[in-house]
């Protein structure tokens, strides 16, 4: 039976979602998209940034930093936390949410010491880690039918 993942794959582009980048510049979300192509497991994805008012139909993906867990795949991000104002600069945390439709399929989070920029190739190991655990080439929501699963790096 193929995963969601592989439904995702054969549907095309998978839009990602971006919340609290903390990286500045005009590119912020283009930095982050490459930093996400090629370092899934599985079946290839290709990655694109989900503009404003982009539908919320279909498979996608949430990021948030600095934010707690996803409860929803709604269109409002999490709350920072703590406020970006607060924020600690030496780590850099990240939530996500491998969504369909409304509903998870599968979360996880990562964190990693002070990461200045998306090309650091520390921010492209966190970001393998997280898409390993939030997208992971075996799907146990297929064998034991109790939804997604979680996974934390």
């Amino acid at each position: 039976m193929p995963s969601h993942v592989q439904y995702a794959a054969a549907d095309g582009p998978l839009p990602v979602t971006i919340f609290n980048d903390p990286f500045p510049g005009p590119d912020n979300d283009t930095g982050v998209i490459a930093a996400m192509q090629g370092r899934n497991p599985g079946p290839p994805l290709t990655f694109i940034a989900a503009g404003p008012g982009a539908n919320m139909a279909g498979y996608r993906i949430i990021l948030a930093f600095d934010a707690p867990a996803f409860s929803r795949c709604g269109a409002a991000p999490p709350p920072p936390s703590p406020s970006p104002a607060a924020r600690p600069p030496a780590r850099t945390r990240i939530s996500a949410a491998f969504c369909l439709d409304n509903r998870i399929l599968s979360d996880a989070s990562a964190d990693a010491g002070a990461i200045a920029t998306p090309q650091d190739p520390h921010f492209a190991r966190l970001i393998q880690d997280l898409l390993s655990a939030l997208l992971p080439y075996y799907d146990p929501s297929s064998q034991n039918q109790s939804g997604g699963g979680s996974g934390a790096m």
